[in-house]
Parts: C-alpha cells; structure tokens; sequence
C-alpha cells in the first residue's frame, strides 16, 4: 500500500468538543489493523456546514447500529 486509506468521520458533541459537530480524519497504513493519525479536521455549528468540508469524490457510508452515537455519519 503506497498512499494510506483515508476516511472522515462525522461526530456530534464529542466529549472533547461538546458544543459542536466534529470532523475527524484517520488513516489505515500498512501493517496495521486499527486507524491512526486520527485528527480533527475541523470543528462545525450544523451537520451542513461539517458535510461542506468533506472532500469531493467521497462517498457517505451511513453509520454501523454498533458506532458510538455521536457518530453521524462515515464518508471513504
């Protein structure tokens, strides 16, 4: 694997930020199983204005019934 696999994860009120919608960026890098470089990608008012700063050509994946529920949505 040359580049890691990138992925943005939207948070709601996050303990860390919890007057706010979270945008959160990790990476799989080679030889390992569990994300790193986690990173806030920014800090947001609305869900409208975290979706807006989500790259182009990423496509939403919802969320798993297991995800915490401050997880709004995945985009890979």
């Amino acid at each position: 694997m040359d580049e890691p696999f990138c992925g943005w994860t939207i948070y709601y009120r996050p303990l860390d930020f919890p007057h706010h919608y979270a945008v959160r960026m990790w990476r799989l890098v080679e030889d390992s199983a569990v994300p790193q470089h986690y990173l806030v990608a920014g800090l947001y008012d609305t869900l409208e204005e975290a979706r807006m700063d989500i790259p182009v050509g990423t496509i939403c994946v919802g969320r798993e019934e297991a995800d915490d529920p401050i997880i709004v949505e995945t985009w890979l």
